[in-house]
């Protein structure tokens, strides 16, 4: 089956990047004990993430109407971005990766970005990077109302592109990849970016990987 599209992550997929993810959960937990929130949890260390992650549907979790929702949840992402954009100072192409893209480019392969970094620090990103110019679709997690690993931030990706979700296949370092990439029905390939990684994608059903992106040349080529 013809390839139409490859959707990539953006952090630590297609590029390097440092951000400090302490200081991400101290800036989300200001926000939430400003509003009232008590979201203390000693059994899930990790509950602040996890309503981020839901975008509206964690919201509507915490009891708040739909506009309350959006409300807090740009704000939220404000408290995020504040502190990705320290990240652009170090950030880099991974090996390869420019070209790679070029490479699919020539074969007539579309290029997306579906990530769950802002929009302000994915389009700066790219643009430091030199990547942006071969990428035809980006989506930040503050563009859509379900950011992954809803299916739907994917699938906006996908049919922004103009492709087939089973012509597609979508590039990531993550377990949060893998389930968008499966809920969406898309073929997932995962990026080699660290062995913990890589233990969790393996123990969640994830069989191909590739350390290099320029494997991802060999995979278009599977019949």
């Amino acid at each position: 089956m013809e390839l139409e599209a490859v959707v990539f992550d953006l952090d630590n997929t297609l590029v390097d990047s440092r951000h400090d993810y302490r200081e991400m959960s101290l800036a989300l937990r200001e926000v939430f004990e400003r509003r009232g929130f008590q979201l203390e949890d000693e059994g899930n260390p990790r509950r602040i993430w996890e309503i981020v992650r839901g975008g509206m549907d964690g919201m509507r979790g915490l009891g708040l109407s739909p506009s309350e929702g959006r409300e807090l949840m740009g704000v939220l992402n404000d408290a995020l971005t504040s502190v990705e954009l320290k990240a652009l100072e170090t950030v880099k192409p991974m090996p390869n990766a420019q070209e790679t893209l070029k490479a699919l480019k020539n074969r007539g392969i579309k290029l997306g970005v579906a990530t769950r970094s802002g929009a302000a620090y994915a389009e700066r990103c790219l643009e430091r990077t030199g990547l942006g110019s071969v990428i035809d679709a980006t989506l930040a997690r503050d563009e859509v109302e379900k950011p992954k690993p809803h299916p739907d931030h994917l699938l906006q990706v996908i049919e922004m592109l103009g492709a087939t979700p089973n012509r597609v296949i979508y590039v990531g370092d993550s377990t949060t990849d893998l389930n968008t990439a499966r809920e969406a029905g898309v073929r997932f390939l995962g990026f080699w970016w660290s062995d913990e990684r890589v233990n969790r994608m393996r123990e969640a059903g994830c069989e191909s990987f590739i350390k290099d992106l320029r494997e991802i040349l060999d995979h278009t080529e599977e019949k």
